[in-house]
């Protein structure tokens, strides 16, 4: 059987992850939310952020889907380019 592995996460899913936390929590509290509203934040303003929230997670995963897509280009690069140099390792160099 497989094992599915989640890849640990990164400093910007983790803040991501705080901010989505504080929005629900403040929301979830009357009394938080109005203490909030006196100095501005609504839960109007704080429903925007979770929006926010989950505009910037996409965007964090797609950047990784495409740094992860980058390093398997890489990886299949950096093997042909070895099998093609072999007469010439020198020129490897340049590519580790």
């Amino acid at each position: 059987m497989a094992r599915h592995t989640e890849k640990p996460k990164t400093e910007m899913h983790q803040q991501i992850e705080k901010a989505q936390q504080a929005i629900d929590a403040a929301l979830a509290d009357v009394t938080v939310l109005a203490f909030l509203a006196d100095y501005g934040c609504t839960a109007t303003r704080l429903r925007e952020g979770q929006q926010l929230c989950i505009v910037a997670q996409r965007t964090v995963n797609e950047a990784d889907a495409s740094v992860d897509a980058l390093k398997a280009w890489m990886d299949q690069f950096l093997a042909l380019a070895q099998t093609a140099l072999q007469p010439r390792p020198d020129l490897m160099k340049q590519f580790k």
